[in-house]
């Protein structure tokens, strides 16, 4: 398995971004899965 480099993963502020275009278009429910996106500093 290969993963992308730091510099090509979405950032916080990106990843809230596309959840707030997603509520815009009509979603209701969010689901994070997998414990990476959860271990970054200051995610909530």
């Amino acid at each position: 398995m290969t993963f992308l480099p730091h510099t090509q993963a979405l950032t916080l502020e990106e990843r809230a971004m596309l959840g707030c275009a997603f509520v815009a278009l009509g979603a209701h429910k969010i689901r994070i899965t997998g414990g990476e996106p959860l271990v970054r500093q200051n995610v909530l």
